[in-house]
């Protein structure tokens, strides 16, 4: 509000009450008090006053004490050469951005600020920057270490083959899934990133096996090993095969694969593939035992689970004296039947039915001469006499490996920051990793491999002289207690200074429960062998025509004692495979050796190290 003075009369002296605003001057004696009220907004103008001002208040004096001041507002001028009837043209508006029309963006949203952020701001902004390049200059690194890689493999692929007869390269690459990875085919997703783009640009083949559980690999590997050796001794070896025959082509896949290479990826792996050359080449091999196995796999664990004798009969077990083969009539049976019969008392004239001579067949047939049971079916057949395979002196020589170090922690909290940090700035050392390995194989430069020479380590953690192949054979029960709970024992990685410790870090990064699957498998056993009596009852009332089925057992009918069987051949056979994963790939398991491995096996190295 503008400034005003007002004069109040108190006596014969003038009061003056100044505003907030600026003070005004008074009027001179003698001048009109409404002059400057009465002239037009013009001349007021012209006198200096800013625009859109307020005018001065007049000085009230006593001659016009019943006068009330007025505010006049006087408006700005509306430019040169317009007058107070014409209006002033606006400027037209800049039109605004086509983006900002269609999507409702607010144009000022992506405007910098012109005041300085805050400290939280600050914090932020320079954190997340940070991150940002720090990420960014890892990828660009990978991307760059991975075409100098591809550089110098480049001239590899190109080379011709030298005829037809030459079969081009082949790797193969052993993978297993990690216990209790929900993920089955993380390493095969690692060795396809990281190290398939340096084999296809040498031009080098690639077959992956992957073991989708643990153990898996190691019962598969086993099988063909064992497969071979039956061949090898079921066919005398020719020293100049003849091109186009099995012979020769079995001799060049051999040759082929020993040429190739095995990659290894994973410390488990590594486990898994020196146990099945420990127990498929350095053991005895039944061969009539074998041979049944390859008929009927089941045959030997279908004969342990009948011992258990959880699906015999009740009301069989009842009449074990044996059953009452006479018929209804007490009539004598007929031929056949009384000579698999001790002989009988004849019956009495008065005890034959009436309906005798319905069930007598029209024709009789002529009596079968008397004859002795043969032997196969009054005693058992003797068993055959086992032909036993011995182990060979020495390990036949095997591909060149080479052993990747893949991990990747699982489950709990505490490996967080370590996956943090791998999965943001670890892609420049995976690149390094994958392509030095890539190298290793492409360029072939081996070793032999170094085992452990101490005996120390071999009958470490185990009672038996058998060392490590004693303990992976040993009973499930021992690291059972008699409630069914896991024993105490050192699940820490075991060292032995060799190159069986490459990746053996990865076991501390094991999920916890992988530590007690004994116990787990225990209980699935016991819960499902507690409700199996209900089952096998419900299925043999039904099946016998005890009682009539209910609506929801028509509609969903219970499961039958045959599928019952199978179910339990399926369960056991899939615990035994697990117990037998377990023993193999668990923290602190050493890995199976034998001292006539250490010429046959060796290793990839790269070209700077000493062969």
């Amino acid at each position: 509000m503008p400034g005003l003075i007002l004069i109040c009369r108190r006596g014969s002296t003038s009061l003056k009450l100044p505003c907030r605003s600026r003070p005004y001057s008074f009027q001179e004696p003698g001048t009109s008090a409404m002059s400057q009220f009465d002239s037009p907004p013009e001349a007021s103008t012209s006198s200096g006053q800013p625009k859109g001002q307020y005018a001065q208040a007049p000085v009230v004096t006593e001659d016009s004490l019943r006068w009330r001041p007025k505010y006049v507002f006087r408006p700005p001028p509306l430019g040169p050469g317009l007058g107070p009837g014409v209006r002033q043209l606006r400027v037209p508006a800049k039109p605004k951005n086509i983006v900002h029309t269609i999507t409702g963006w607010d144009p000022y949203a992506f405007k910098l600020p012109s005041y300085r952020p805050g400290r939280k701001m600050i914090t932020f902004i320079v954190v997340t920057t940070s991150l940002y390049a720090g990420v960014r200059y890892d990828r660009k690194e990978a991307k760059r270490m991975a075409a100098e890689y591809l550089e110098q493999v480049k001239e590899m692929g190109r080379q011709p083959i030298a005829g037809m007869e030459e079969v081009p390269r082949c790797i193969n690459v052993l993978t297993t899934t990690l216990p209790e990875d929900t993920e089955r085919d993380r390493s095969a997703i690692y060795f396809k990133k990281y190290i398939k783009p340096m084999l296809h640009a040498a031009g080098v083949d690639y077959e992956i096996h992957t073991g989708k559980m643990p153990g898996n690999l190691a019962r598969k590997l086993i099988d063909e090993i064992r497969t071979r050796r039956l061949e090898e001794e079921a066919k005398r070896p020719i020293e100049q095969p003849v091109p186009g025959t099995a012979d020769y082509v079995r001799t060049v896949r051999r040759l082929q694969e020993i040429q190739g290479g095995t990659l290894i990826i994973g410390h488990n792996t590594l486990k898994e593939y020196l146990y099945a050359l420990r127990k498929g080449w350095l053991s005895e091999l039944d061969l009539v035992q074998a041979a049944r196995d390859n008929d009927e796999p089941d045959a030997a664990l279908s004969a342990r689970l009948a011992k258990l004798h959880v699906f015999d009969d009740p009301a069989d077990q009842l009449n074990s004296d044996g059953p009452n083969v006479g018929n209804i009539d007490d009539e004598p049976a007929p031929p056949v039947l009384t000579r698999l019969q001790p002989q009988s008392a004849a019956p009495e004239a008065g005890s034959v039915s009436r309906w005798s001579s319905w069930l007598k067949p029209a024709v009789q047939p002529p009596p079968l001469p008397a004859f002795e049971l043969n032997p196969p079916f009054e005693v058992d057949a003797p068993e055959p006499t086992p032909r036993i395979l011995p182990a060979p002196a020495q390990l036949p020589t095997q591909p060149p490996i080479a052993i990747v170090a893949y991990d990747h922690p699982l489950g709990s909290m505490r490996w967080w920051p370590l996956k943090s940090w791998r999965l943001l700035f670890g892609e420049r050392e995976r690149v390094r990793r994958g392509a030095e390995t890539a190298l290793a194989i492409l360029n072939c430069h081996t070793r032999p491999l170094r085992g452990p020479s101490d005996q120390r380590y071999i009958l470490a953690r185990t009672g038996s002289e058998l060392g490590a192949v004693g303990e992976l054979e040993a009973p499930q029960d021992n690291f059972l207690t008699e409630e069914g709970k896991m024993k105490d024992y050192d699940y820490t990685p075991l060292e032995s200074g060799t190159d069986l410790d490459i990746g053996s870090d990865a076991e501390l990064h094991y999920i916890r429960a992988f530590r007690k699957w004994p116990e787990t498998i225990a209980s699935s056993r016991k819960e499902w062998y507690t409700q199996l009596p209900k089952k096998l009852a419900l299925a043999r009332e039904l099946a016998r025509g005890d009682r009539e089925p209910t609506k929801e057992e028509v509609k969903y009918p219970p499961i039958t004692e045959t599928e019952l069987r199978q179910q339990q051949l399926d369960k056991e056979r899939r615990w035994q495979n697990e117990e037998e994963g377990w023993k193999v790939t668990r923290a602190g398991s050493k890995v199976a050796w034998d001292e006539r491995m250490e010429e046959a096996l060796y290793l990839f190295v790269k070209s700077s190290e000493e062969e």
